[in-house]
């Protein structure tokens, strides 16, 4: 239906504190998505409702 583009490269940010011997890396990187055909293709679905999901919590048993 679309593009993924990608509209930052990854780059690195890097934080250090000497004193407490701390270090943070974080990579950041962007994408944007962009429609095939000028939109074309995309179509309206109505009256589907939209609830909020929650994933199962796995149960753990110990087995004897």
């Amino acid at each position: 239906m679309g593009y993924l583009v990608t509209e930052q490269l990854p780059t690195t940010e890097d934080f250090r504190d000497p004193e407490r011997d701390i270090r943070h890396l974080k990579i950041t990187e962007r994408y944007a998505i962009a429609p095939k055909y000028e939109g074309q293709a995309i179509g309206v679905i109505k009256e589907v409702p939209v609830v909020k999901t929650y994933d199962i919590v796995p149960v753990y048993t110990k087995e004897i």
